[in-house]
């Protein structure tokens, strides 16, 4: 099968990560979704894990914008800096979740080249492109 991902300067995509504060890790994943479910390997990527990263990534912007606007109470200050936190974490968690089960369909699909989990890890989805961008000839 002909490779079908889309080349990406992953230098841009940097920038554009940096821009958009994380929104597009989400936007990647649903770009790469489209080519990566309709190749011939078990692991499927879900819509809805996407999705949830989105969210979680929005909360996560949202809640950090309240933790700088002032407020006398800190028990308000100590709320929104922990719901800050849990919501960092769990983007971050669900980024290497997506991040691994593009990595492990990419290994199954390419079989003549592995796709390293420490820099998977790493990296995540800059790594991935990066080895996407390789294999185009």
């Amino acid at each position: 099968m002909k490779n079908q991902f889309e080349k990406i300067n992953v230098t841009r995509m940097i920038v554009i990560s940096f821009i958009t504060l994380g929104i597009y890790f989400p936007v990647w994943f649903m770009k790469i979704k489209k080519v990566l479910n309709k190749l011939d390997t078990k692991q499927k990527i879900s819509k809805n894990l996407i999705i949830n990263l989105l969210v979680f990534t929005v909360l996560e912007l949202i809640f950090i914008v309240l933790f700088f606007i002032p407020s006398s109470s800190l028990i308000y200050q100590g709320s929104i800096y922990l719901l800050t936190n849990i919501f960092s974490w769990i983007s971050l968690i669900l980024l290497l979740v997506l991040a691994f089960k593009v990595r492990n369909a990419l290994n199954e699909h390419f079989t003549e080249i592995k796709f390293s989990g420490i820099a998977t890890f790493l990296f995540t989805i800059f790594y991935l492109q990066n080895r996407i961008n390789s294999l185009q000839k």
